[in-house]
């Protein structure tokens, strides 16, 4: 690799080693530099315009040019799951702000790693780490572009949806090191809490016919994060809690209504639909949808309404009483 790429990478010259990243794949693509150009620009991923779709396309191509899958599958695993640490510590600094209600309040340097750091924490999972990454290329998110986002509160949903897609993408992507990769997301799961898991399988076009009104799988697990005073939480005995979707029951989508601040009402997952107040879960055979003074709602739960008015209500109800119906067939 280019000394003056390295040095750029290492000095935190990220939008410089893109460019340079960019004119070597030009001439002479190869699964090095393509690993290269998709850790560099993770760490630009805290600016307005970035999207990790950028990233998933470097290193699915690092993936299809590697001459040993296995090697460069733990090369990209190492890197995303440090990158997945730092993420989960801006988020825990972001919360703590948000709580001294600093909400329009945007902090140059939240948060700062050195490479070596993240690089030295994995190796007792992934034992002697290939050249490329453990030659102390630059993991560490630039901050200089942070406040493009917006507000703390803005930034949190942001960095939670950025964390659910790592780890969807390396669910997708990882075939050779699937064990080792169910390890590492079952440590980070006990280090920063559960990471919900996604479904691919079971047809969701009916969900999906509802338009504006469904989230998909992603943006609804994100959005059980996004907890104003109570909704997403489980009441315990001497507090709420915040609801952590369990890792065996991958999620299908989420359903919202007209209301405004949009909130997440119902999720639904493989095996039932959770509902915005407690967190309360109802298994699809307990399931019917049914409107009431035209408020829409999962029948003798009075707990379980929509907050707001959707359009078309007896089409959006038939249609979420048809997809109830697929899934306990399927179940």
């Amino acid at each position: 690799m280019n000394d003056l790429i390295i040095m750029s990478i290492q000095g935190g010259r990220y939008l410089e080693a893109e460019r340079q990243l960019g004119d070597i794949i030009l001439n002479n693509p190869s699964s090095e530099a393509y690993f290269m150009l998709g850790t560099t620009k993770s760490n630009l991923l805290l600016d307005k315009g970035r999207s990790y779709l950028e990233v998933q396309f470097c290193f699915n191509r690092c993936l299809e040019l590697s001459i040993d899958r296995s090697t460069m599958e733990q090369n990209i695993m190492v890197f995303s799951i440090g990158l997945y640490s730092q993420l989960s510590e801006l988020e825990k600094n972001l919360a703590k702000q948000l709580k001294e209600e600093a909400k329009n309040i945007i902090i140059g340097g939240l948060i700062s790693f050195a490479a070596s750091k993240i690089i030295d924490g994995s190796k007792g999972s992934f034992g002697k780490m290939g050249g490329i990454v453990g030659s102390g290329f630059g993991i560490g998110i630039a901050m200089d572009s942070i406040s493009n986002i917006g507000t703390i509160s803005e930034l949190i949903p942001f960095v939670s949806n950025l964390k659910i897609e790592i780890i969807e993408y390396l669910r997708g992507a990882v075939k050779e090191e699937i064990e080792l990769l169910n390890s590492e997301i079952l440590t980070l799961g006990q280090k920063y809490g559960s990471i919900a898991s996604t479904d691919n399988t079971t047809n969701k076009n009916l969900l999906e016919s509802l338009g504006s009104y469904f989230l998909n799988p992603i943006k609804a697990i994100s959005m059980t994060k996004e907890m104003p005073k109570g909704y997403w939480n489980v009441k315990g005995m001497w507090s709420n809690k915040p609801f952590e979707i369990p890792i065996d029951d991958p999620v299908l989508g989420g359903v919202t209504s007209a209301s405004s601040p949009e909130i997440m009402e119902f999720l639904f997952t493989k095996k039932g639909i959770y509902c915005y107040v407690n967190s309360k879960f109802h298994p699809y055979k307990d399931v019917v949808f049914s409107k009431n003074l035209g408020i829409i709602g999962i029948k003798s739960s009075l707990a379980a309404n929509f907050r707001g008015k959707v359009n078309n209500e007896d089409e959006f109800l038939k249609t979420l009483n048809d997809f109830v119906s697929q899934m306990k067939n399927s179940n």
